[in-house]
């Protein structure tokens, strides 16, 4: 019996000795054909990455989920069985496409493709002129001529440094030295401020203008007008100095004419809106600046050629400029000073 359960024992462990070394085997079968087919897969995806062709394909606008096929299968981009397909991605699409022209490769798949050209990245051609950077003004002369700048009153430089800590938007240093001038050979009775913000340009205004001359100016800004409020108080100009509180678009019906002078710097996208009241308010020979209307240069690229968001504000600044620029009442100079000024004269 003894005997027996030795041999049995042998006989066990023989056995469970195949079974490891054939375990051992099947991993070291499957290890191999793995590492034969991954082998494979990145010489076909090196090969085919050395054969990606790049291809510039231009998006017209309201293009039809058929006429981006064609353009995809005519530029190599897609082959024939797959022109139903993008047919069919387009029509469940959820983003807006963007006309214009985009880089696509080959390696690019269908919905990789859409989600391209629906971007607004657009290519621009490495062999285009590149004379004139994307800018209003060259940044080291806008330096240089900040750099000559003469100390402002003591509550401006207060007020102007608060202001950019805090991230509040105030006219630039060469906007403000422009207003300066402006209202000194103007020598206005009675100014109207659209956008106070923080106060901060109707009390440097109000440091240049004639003794008897007053401000009023509008925010409606909550927060700003709280700081506003106190600045105000803070430079003794609450005399001088009419902070209304609301909507521009509400109060300026309500204002009485006329005004000699009106600087406009709040909503980009409600100068057009407030046109008509302002031509109402605005005595003859009286002086109109508007703030900020190149929009860091975008003012000059197609509505497509803006970030989304600013769409309609690019809309309606563009509407503006044209209007005043042809109004028959106005005589108007677009000016590239800070982000860009109107300066308008009432005829």
């Amino acid at each position: 019996m003894k005997a027996d359960s030795i041999i049995g024992s042998i006989i066990s462990l023989c056995i469970k000795i195949i079974v490891v070394a054939g375990v051992i085997f099947l991993l070291f079968l499957v290890g191999r054909r793995a590492f034969e087919f991954g082998n494979k897969v990145f010489v076909e995806e090196a090969a085919d990455t050395e054969n990606v062709v790049e291809v510039v394909v231009d998006i017209p606008d309201g293009v039809t989920s058929t006429q981006l096929a064609n353009i995809f299968k005519n530029a190599g981009l897609i082959e024939d069985k797959e022109v139903f397909k993008v047919q069919t991605l387009l029509s469940d699409f959820n983003g807006e496409i963007v006309p214009g022209k985009y880089l696509l490769d080959t390696s690019m798949k269908p919905t990789q493709m859409l989600e391209h050209i629906s971007s607004g990245d657009f290519y621009i051609d490495p062999n285009a002129a590149t004379e004139a950077p994307n800018m209003i003004v060259n940044e080291r002369i806008v330096a240089y001529i900040n750099s000559l700048d003469t100390k402002k009153s003591d509550i401006c430089e207060a007020i102007e440094k608060e202001a950019i800590a805090d991230n509040v938007p105030i006219i630039r240093k060469e906007m403000g030295n422009l207003l300066k001038v402006l209202i000194m050979m103007k020598a206005p009775k009675r100014i109207l401020e659209v956008g106070a913000a923080v106060g901060y340009s109707s009390i440097l205004m109000s440091e240049y203008m004639p003794k008897d001359c007053t401000i009023t100016t509008i925010e409606n800004y909550d927060k700003r007008i709280k700081v506003a409020k106190k600045n105000l108080v803070r430079a003794g100009k609450q005399d001088k100095i009419t902070l209304l509180e609301g909507d521009a678009q509400d109060i300026l019906p309500t204002l009485e004419p006329y005004y000699d002078f009106i600087f406009m710097d709040a909503a980009k996208g409600q100068y057009i809106h407030f046109l008509p009241e302002v031509l109402r308010l605005i005595e003859k020979g009286g002086v109109l600046i508007t703030d900020n209307v190149l929009q860091d240069g975008d003012i000059v690229e197609s509505r497509y050629g803006v970030i989304r968001r600013n769409r309609t504000i690019h809309t309606r600044m563009r509407d503006y400029l044209y209007t005043l620029t042809h109004m028959e009442e106005f005589e108007t100079s677009i000016i590239p000073i800070g982000d860009g000024i109107t300066l308008s004269i009432r005829r």
